[in-house]
């Protein structure tokens, strides 16, 4: 359905944002964290171009992707204090983002 909006919709039309909404948040309820981040960004960016940010349906899609990120951590095995961060930034974790 997403490809279908695209084509002939286009990338931006409020109808294909919505679809690529749905899509993510489908595959959130599946567990399928990874795989729906990516597409609820692109949700987002594209209702915040479109809609602008105090829009409804950017709030929802805004709400869903802080969800989404949260079990995505949740989801990923505890990072020890002396590993590389996972951010890239290079630092140990217990310097980065473990800092109390």
């Amino acid at each position: 359905a997403v490809a279908t909006r695209r084509e002939t919709l286009g990338d931006r039309h409020p109808n294909t944002l919505g679809s690529i909404d749905n899509f993510g948040s489908l595959l959130y309820a599946r567990g399928e964290y990874a795989t729906a981040e990516p597409l609820l960004r692109e949700a987002l960016e594209g209702q915040r171009a479109v809609l602008g940010d105090w829009h409804p349906n950017t709030r929802t899609v805004l709400q869903t992707l802080m969800v989404c990120k949260r079990s995505l951590a949740a989801s990923r095995p505890k990072q020890g204090p002396n590993e590389r961060c996972a951010c890239g930034s290079g630092l140990k974790f217990k310097k980065c983002h473990g800092k109390a």
